[in-house]
């Protein structure tokens, strides 16, 4: 079985009509001119395509709530019409009421929160508290929660912003009662669980494989599993971004470790079977 664990999509006016959300800073930064942007019949036709059972079909961290109300209901609506196809998890506006937003993405039935990004202002003192409180309302409503984390090195790209990694580690080892999703390998945070007290602290957290072509050497893959474990890594393409040929044949090679990154451990944050 293969769960693609990092997947995004919008509504269809979003992806008919792009230009018209660009008024969000944070989507404006992503996705202004040719960036590509997909609906839930995209993500269906490219996991038929590539023999993937299931997606994870993550929310935006739009500025505006109006924006992500409209996203979380679309988000609803797919998961329902492709039951068992597409898990999704919730979209928050960063000026919004962060408790009704996330009781409410509780409320849909979606399965988690994120992808939280601060693509526009990046990871400051404001952001950091603002990553807080919705880990904090996380824990409360029992939803794993993704969270966007850049390499602190290497070449620039539209979105790409400094995380301090004392400062996620801190978190990650407060809220320690939901499964949290450091995204495209945690920017490097997995490294550190060759020290056994870091190890120790972040039982909890996953690390998934978005943007691997882009960012590391196909032995990214061995190394984590040596490092931190089978049961930490979760396959995700960023569909549209990369379609999911560009990851399989590396899983594939994995061997017996293989199941655990492409479903097993998805499948144990989801909470299904």
């Amino acid at each position: 079985m293969i769960i693609d664990g990092h997947t995004h999509i919008f509504t269809d006016d979003m992806v008919c009509n792009k230009e018209r959300y660009c008024d969000d800073r944070q989507f404006s930064l992503l996705y202004y001119g040719k960036a590509k942007i997909a609906s839930a019949e995209m993500l269906i036709e490219s996991m038929n395509n590539n023999a993937v059972d299931a997606s994870v079909a993550l929310g935006f961290t739009w500025q505006k709530e109006e924006y992500a109300h409209m996203h979380n209901d679309y988000l609803a609506s797919v998961q329902q019409k492709y039951k068992g196809k597409i898990y999704a998890f919730g979209a928050l506006a960063l000026q919004g009421d962060m408790y009704k937003q996330i009781e409410s993405i509780k409320q849909l039935g979606l399965y988690g929160i994120g992808e939280v990004a601060f693509y526009a202002d990046g990871f400051g003192e404001e952001e950091e508290w603002l990553l807080g409180q919705i880990l904090a309302l996380a824990e409360k409503f029992e939803l794993p929660v993704c969270v966007h984390v850049n390499e602190p090195l290497g070449h620039i790209y539209a979105g790409k912003y400094y995380t301090d990694m004392r400062t996620l580690f801190a978190l990650c080892t407060h809220y320690t009662r939901i499964p949290i999703i450091c995204s495209h390998w945690g920017g490097g945070l997995l490294f550190y669980e060759l020290m056994p007290e870091v190890q120790k602290s972040l039982q909890h957290v996953y690390y998934d494989t978005a943007a691997t072509p882009f960012l590391y050497q196909s032995g990214i893959y061995d190394i984590a599993i040596q490092i931190c474990g089978k049961q930490k890594i979760i396959f995700g393409s960023d569909f549209p971004l990369l379609d999911c040929s560009r990851y399989l044949q590396n899983i594939e090679a994995l061997g017996e470790s293989k199941q655990c990154v492409l479903s097993y451990n998805i499948k144990k944050v989801l909470g299904i079977q």
